[in-house]
């Protein structure tokens, strides 16, 4: 499927298919739209500084994090509309939570 399937296709993909509306659903559906509620939001790059917080907080000692990375990723090549499609099917996020992201 090209990107520009998926596009098009978005809409109804997300109502027939739970895998993607569970990776592709926005972050103020997952997470509201009040980040105030929220002490902190962690980058995959920070799980191991979560981790050591939680076995301190919990006195817990927690297994090791194994991340589900492959060095076998395929990058796509997204066209400048592309992007903005994305920019505005999820400008919530971005107007809410873009201080998190930096």
């Amino acid at each position: 499927m090209s990107v520009d399937e998926f596009i098009r296709d978005f809409d109804d993909l997300m109502k027939h298919n739970t895998d993607l509306r569970i990776h592709f659903a926005s972050q103020t559906q997952h997470y509201g739209t009040d980040p105030g509620l929220y002490t902190g939001i962690y980058k995959m790059k920070d799980l191991t500084k979560l981790k050591k917080q939680i076995e301190t907080s919990c006195q817990v000692q927690l297994p090791d994090l194994h991340l589900q990375q492959s060095n076998l990723e395929k990058r796509l090549e997204l066209q400048s509309r592309h992007i903005n499609w994305i920019t505005k099917k999820f400008s919530g996020d971005f107007e809410i939570y873009e201080s998190w992201s930096a």
